[in-house]
């Protein structure tokens, strides 16, 4: 770099300063009477340094899966549709949702292969007016504490997943205790949770109106529907081990203004009575066999109902019933070293569906189908970590 300057004085001196230079003093230049005096000063480039600085994704980095978190004081801070615990997840990166649709989409799979889990439990579609997309989840999101995302490089005991996983972890007991009772456009909810020795307790009650929401998704204006649902947690301290028993029960019911008006949904037109029913119990508990071995285990059961009746008079009348039960039993053992870790365990299901779909056009011979497909699952799972 080179820099010219003119002086006039008799004597003068120089200094050149710059960001990307070193500095450089010229003292006593002379200058002629009556003339200027040209200095041309060479200047060599400064080389900046400074502290390493290494970037990585966000998680616990001895972790081989991908996973992101959300706490609580993160999500206050979110925008969260009818207090759906699950918007917040749409917004880490790589995780999209369809306008109506609060299941979540992660890199480009399908909303089905996300694996919801609420505190060990895996959850079948807790969607709420399933009939438009299920723009609202079954879990409020004043419930749960903390939300996980593993989008990718699963462990072992997600090793059956093919997009993505939801965890879910409900608040624990207040040992001060909460009571609250809220009411807004959107729902009315009751909640409390509280502690009395060794027991605690974490229950809410929330009925929704969805009716301005929908007003923005372009439904017609005859489907109005309500729902509600209840999420209820009770937790015995047992020395070290803890006992949790869980329910989560949520409901819909679509009609019209009068119950022979035919109310119309944008998926299936001419439904004009909807029935939806999910039923989640769960036992979990935490035991820990010695200083370093660990076992959690789960034992589940519930049921899934959907109803839908449909009438036009000119054209056929339609019933279709849908109802699955199932119950299941998983552990999970870990064993915890110093700098070595091994985790292992299984899980039993067993699933049963029931359909019931009758069709009576006004010309010719009802239709009638009732097919009971079951199925069994028996996954098992085994990994080691070493740090």
């Amino acid at each position: 770099m080179t820099i010219e300057a003119w002086f006039s004085d008799e004597n003068a001196d120089l200094s050149v300063c710059h960001v990307v230079v070193a500095s450089r003093k010229i003292d006593r230049i002379r200058v002629k009477a009556d003339q200027g005096t040209r200095v041309v000063v060479d200047l060599d480039p400064k080389y900046a340094s400074s502290e390493q600085v290494v970037v990585h994704a966000g998680g616990d980095a001895t972790a081989p899966e991908s996973r992101q978190t959300i706490d609580r004081a993160a999500r206050e801070g979110l925008p969260q549709l009818a207090n759906d615990a699950l918007s917040p997840v749409a917004r880490l990166p790589g995780v999209a949702t369809s306008d109506g649709s609060a299941a979540p989409s992660v890199r480009g799979g399908e909303a089905r292969e996300a694996k919801i889990v609420l505190d060990g439990l895996e959850l079948y579609s807790p969607y709420h007016l399933k009939e438009i997309g299920g723009p609202i989840g079954m879990v409020d999101a004043r419930d749960v504490g903390g939300i996980g995302l593993l989008a990718g490089a699963f462990p072992a005991e997600y090793g059956g997943q093919m997009s993505a996983v939801v965890e879910m972890r409900t608040l624990d007991p207040a040992p001060e205790g909460e009571n609250a009772i809220a009411w807004s456009t959107e729902d009315a909810r009751l909640a409390s949770r509280g502690t009395s020795g060794d027991f605690g307790w974490a229950v809410s009650a929330r009925r929704g109106d969805p009716s301005r929401m929908l007003d923005a998704l372009g439904a017609d204006p005859a489907y109005r529907p309500t729902y509600w649902d209840l999420q209820a947690k009770a937790d015995w301290r047992l020395g070290a081990s803890t006992l949790s028993f869980h329910v989560l029960s949520g409901t819909d019911d679509v009609t019209g203004n009068e119950e022979s008006d035919p109310v119309h949904t944008r998926n299936e037109p001419g439904t004009f009575l909807s029935h939806n029913d999910s039923r989640y119990a769960w036992i979990t508990a935490s035991i820990p066999l010695g200083p370093r071995l660990f076992v959690d285990s789960v034992v589940s059961a519930g049921r899934i109902f959907d109803e839908r009746n449909g009438s036009d008079p000119a054209v056929l009348d339609v019933r279709d019933r849908r109802t699955t039960n199932f119950i299941g039993v998983k552990q999970d053992w870990l064993f915890q070293a110093k700098r070595h870790g091994v985790k292992w365990g299984f899980e039993l299901k067993d699933l049963r569906t029931e359909y019931q779909y009758e069709q009576t056009p006004t010309a010719g011979e009802p239709v009638a189908l009732s097919p009971s497909p079951s199925g069994h699952s028996s996954p098992s799972d085994a990994v080691a970590k070493i740090r």
